[in-house]
């Protein structure tokens, strides 16, 4: 079978919280998933697989269509998010009715939650849906589909047969991450890969570990298996990137640093063997401790991004974070100190805050004064403990993010769970960009940590959508004269 694995254009976004400005220009980000799919179907010898992830390539809506009446491809995967459901479904519907005969398989986070939503929608034809990890299981199905023999016994899949919904078990997690293959960066046109907060080398996206223990109720991660790989195929991984000239690594683990153990050995590899790379990473201020800091240093790290959402213990409290506000100022003090630069996250509008809080929240990120700062206004994405709360308690007025899975449409926004108006969340939002990133210190900063005048140009871009918000928005016309 000819597979097709598709990261869909972004031509219909759902605001959720975060500035589109943020997604917009945060650069050429590959998806692992996408890729790690991709290999454990070319590893079967038995399809031919590629990728169209239009997060990389700057592709206009006729020339990724035309990519995908060229490949004429049997089936194609596509990544589905609840958020990005409308983008999906624009592919679905170009790919019904131009290759009628092609098969369409969705995966990702949305199905999780709304399976048999997914088969059932009247407005597109979707065949089969995958949910959970699916580097064993997709494979599976397409072995399946070729031969024509019984779908019943695969884990983790929902299929249409004789008009009826079948949604097999869950699939079980996949206990050992070290028996899946790590991509080959090559499967996408990865020497276009590029973060604009990076040092300018190629760069790409990995992952140590899966699953987070910890209970924050806005994620969807939340007391999740965690599962790591072992140390030595991490470092074979990334002396494979270097051979192809990647030299700036993304690590998408929910939370890189809960085995110190692991860290140490890690990083003490990646000095014994030379590999002269740069990396940045995500933690918890919980984990982290100054020998952490300083291996990670030595080893290439040059940023660390921070949950540190607000400035309340109260609040703090009510987002079942664990951590203390003394261990974010500790941890924040202890990375600058050992030369790695910062990026903290705020959440504003978190259940029961006030606007004091707020305004204490925004305070308190000038007074950390990390490189960057992230404020997002609180989202109850489906499958969290925060959108379940919200349905018991009536702070919704319905299930609304089923109601879209069954009915999607361009106008929806997420309901939020308002402690504030929503027009004044919003304001508060603009005033924490601008009160944060409006400083010449901040202006210095950046100019000194720019590789090139196209980054710095990058960067006044997203500086000045940031602070001069609905002058930049994203203008919705025919599709087909959208930049992707």
């Amino acid at each position: 079978m000819r597979v097709l694995l598709i990261s869909p254009p972004n031509v219909e976004p759902i605001r959720a919280g975060i500035p589109l400005e943020i997604d917009e220009e945060i650069g050429a980000i590959p998806s692992l998933g996408l890729m790690y799919l991709a290999q454990a179907v070319h590893d079967q010898k038995k399809h031919e697989v590629s990728i169209l992830d239009t997060r990389i390539e700057d592709l206009s809506y006729e020339e990724y269509t035309d990519r995908i009446v060229t490949f004429k491809p049997d089936l194609v995967g596509i990544t589905t998010m609840s958020f990005t459901l409308n983008n999906v479904i624009n592919t679905v519907q170009f790919i019904n009715k131009k290759l009628p005969k092609t098969l369409i398989c969705l995966g990702g986070p949305h199905l999780k939650n709304y399976s048999e939503e997914t088969l059932k929608l009247k407005n597109i034809r979707v065949d089969y849906i995958v949910k959970g990890e699916g580097e064993k299981t997709f494979p599976q199905l397409l072995d399946r589909i070729e031969t024509g023999e019984s779908l019943e016994d695969i884990e983790g899949i929902g299929y249409k047969k004789d008009g009826k919904i079948f949604i097999n078990p869950t699939t079980s997690l996949i206990d050992s991450l070290d028996s899946i293959r790590w991509p080959d960066r090559r499967l996408v046109p990865y020497k276009l890969c590029y973060s604009i907060l990076g040092n300018g080398e190629i760069m790409t996206t990995i992952q140590t570990s899966r699953g987070c223990p910890y209970n924050c109720i806005y994620c969807h991660e939340a007391r999740s298996k965690y599962r790591r790989r072992n140390v030595y195929d991490v470092i074979d991984e990334i002396e494979h990137c270097v051979s192809l000239g990647i030299k700036d690594f993304f690590f998408i683990d929910d939370l890189f640093t809960l085995n110190k153990q692991w860290i140490l050995t890690f990083c003490r590899l990646l000095i014994e063997k030379g590999l002269k790379i740069k990396f940045k990473i995500s933690a918890r201020v919980n984990t982290i401790d100054g020998e952490i800091l300083q291996w990670l240093n030595k080893a290439g790290c040059y940023r660390i991004h921070y949950g540190i959402e607000s400035a309340s213990q109260r609040v703090l409290d009510v987002l079942q974070k664990k951590i203390t506000l003394r261990q974010q100022k500790e941890a924040v003090f202890l990375t600058k100190k050992a030369g790695i630069r910062t990026f903290c996250y705020f959440i504003l509008g978190s259940p029961s805050e006030t606007k004091e809080e707020i305004l204490k929240t925004i305070d308190y990120a000038i007074e950390l004064d990390s490189d960057y700062a992230h404020f997002a206004i609180a989202v109850p994405y489906p499958g969290t403990q925060l959108y379940k709360d919200g349905i018991k308690e009536g702070i919704f007025s319905c299930d609304f993010w089923r109601e879209f899975a069954e009915n999607p449409h361009r106008d929806f926004k997420p309901q939020l769970w308002l402690s504030l108006p929503k027009n004044e969340l919003a304001g508060l939002q603009t005033y924490a960009n601008k009160r944060f990133y409006n400083r010449p210190k901040v202006f210095l900063r950046e100019l000194l940590n720019t590789n090139s005048m196209q980054q710095l140009c990058r960067k006044i871009r997203v500086a000045l959508k940031l602070l001069f918000p609905g002058r930049h928005d994203r203008r919705h016309g025919s599709l087909e004269k959208q930049k992707i």
